[in-house]
């Protein structure tokens, strides 16, 4: 069984995490004094969500749905 990896948890949190990382990097910057400390926590506490989402797995992920 699979399920269309725009289900997934894991893989839109990683989306997002990978945007806001490449947005930080070309130098966007909401609010000048939180974005180096909201970087340095999203790059701190990627691993432990990535693994907590992991943990309640239960599909592999795929192109389409099977059953």
């Amino acid at each position: 069984m699979t399920k269309a990896f725009w289900k997934s948890k894991t893989f839109w949190f990683n989306a997002l995490t990978i945007i806001t990382v490449l947005a930080t990097a070309v130098g966007y910057k909401p609010n000048a004094d939180l974005a180096e400390a909201a970087g340095a926590l999203l790059i701190a506490m990627s691993p432990f969500v990535n693994f907590a989402l992991r943990l309640y797995t239960e599909k592999k992920i795929g192109i389409k749905d099977k059953e």
